[in-house]
């Protein structure tokens, strides 16, 4: 719909459409947002900003030229279909604005850098993407990252003390549990959560049937589970 003229400029503009007004927001436009692109060969910035009543946000933006619907459409897609979540990711506690559909395995990779945690298969058999939540070995690439709310994450960048290798990666060392080391990440997890389950005293044939969420197309397995069954007796000693 037409709106008036803009206020000391001679560029007619269009009040916001509804749909802006009615768009629900998953939280609060920060008072400083815009968003900003190149139109016609100058720099245009759209001010974005919201209402909130009884905790439900909405979006609110009083005069827009038409030209840049889609531009805030596009920015409010940020808050739309963002939520907020509280993870305490390798010991740091950190907040992250994640879309409701993102698996933890694409979080971790592609927004939070944290490459160590591998993809696959992507059917979530070769346990490559193996994490530990709170405490507990989980598939990154089945877990939604808003279910993880406020929950301790270790992946495999944060299982070592800054330059010293954890027991049971040392024993991946010694022990050539390893060769292309695609695989090695999740191995490490699964073998500290067969520790968590069984104890430091590990039989072989334990170890085989906790590694079964896990492949590996390089070793034959045997000296990923002498890795395992020696990373569990040092971690007992250490």
């Amino acid at each position: 719909m037409k709106g008036s003229m803009s206020e000391g400029e001679g560029t007619r503009v269009d009040v916001s459409p509804p749909a802006l007004h009615a768009t629900r927001l998953m939280r609060p436009i920060p008072a400083a947002d815009t968003v900003a692109a190149h139109m016609g060969g100058r720099r245009e910035k759209v001010k974005l900003c919201s209402v909130s009543t009884l905790g439900s946000h909405r979006a609110q933006v009083e005069q827009l030229p038409s030209h840049l619907y889609p531009l805030c459409l596009q920015a409010l897609a940020r808050y739309r279909l963002a939520m907020q979540i509280t993870l305490d990711l390798n010991g740091d506690r950190q907040a992250v604005d994640v879309s409701p559909a993102t698996l933890l395995v694409d979080l971790l990779r592609d927004r939070l850098h944290l490459t160590g945690t591998h993809i696959g298969c992507d059917t979530s058999q070769c346990g490559a993407c193996n994490v530990l939540v709170d405490g507990v070995a989980m598939k990154s690439c089945t877990l939604l990252a808003v279910q993880l709310d406020g929950c301790a994450i270790a992946t495999i960048e944060g299982v070592a003390n800054g330059a010293a290798l954890h027991a049971m990666q040392e024993a991946f060392k010694t022990h050539h549990g390893l060769q292309c080391g695609f695989c090695t990440p999740g191995m490490v997890m699964a073998g500290l959560e067969i520790v968590r389950r069984h104890g430091h005293d590990l039989s072989r044939e334990t170890i085989a049937h906790g590694l079964e969420g896990n492949l590996c197309r390089c070793t034959g397995y045997q000296n990923i589970i002498s890795a395992i069954q020696a990373g569990a007796k040092a971690m007992q000693d250490a």
